[in-house]
């Protein structure tokens, strides 16, 4: 038993996989820990999230709204810095969306900041 045990735990390291809190009420599954533990330009947190495959992605700024709402259930969310978006500001792709769990405020910010990925993916 021991020997499966850490077989599990050798391969989930391997992974990297994060563990997860479903929030039916949102409709959502999101890490319970930040992708990376540092601030990301954009392009390198959308490959981050797409990278984990399994349907995990960069969440739109409508979901990390609703997300602040159990920010407490799900785990600990950074306050200096925001969290990047995968929703644009406009039509100019130099700027997108972030939002602070800080301040509970969306700002748009240049793609090239660094700011923190927490992904998440759709339950049906």
């Amino acid at each position: 038993m021991k020997k499966i045990f850490f077989i599990l735990l050798v391969f989930i390291s391997f992974q990297g996989v994060s563990q997860s809190v479903k929030l039916q009420e949102i409709k959502l599954e999101v890490m319970t820990e930040d992708l990376g533990k540092r601030l990301m330009g954009w392009d390198e947190a959308k490959k981050a999230c797409d990278s984990l495959g399994g349907g995990w992605r960069l969440p739109t700024i409508n979901e990390l709204e609703k997300i602040n709402k159990f920010k407490d259930k799900i785990g600990e969310f950074q306050k200096k810095d925001g969290y990047w978006s995968s929703t644009p500001n406009g039509p100019n792709a130099r700027f997108t969306w972030d939002f602070s769990y800080g301040n509970g405020r969306s700002f748009d910010k240049l793609v090239y900041y660094g700011q923190y990925v927490r992904a998440v993916r759709t339950i049906k």
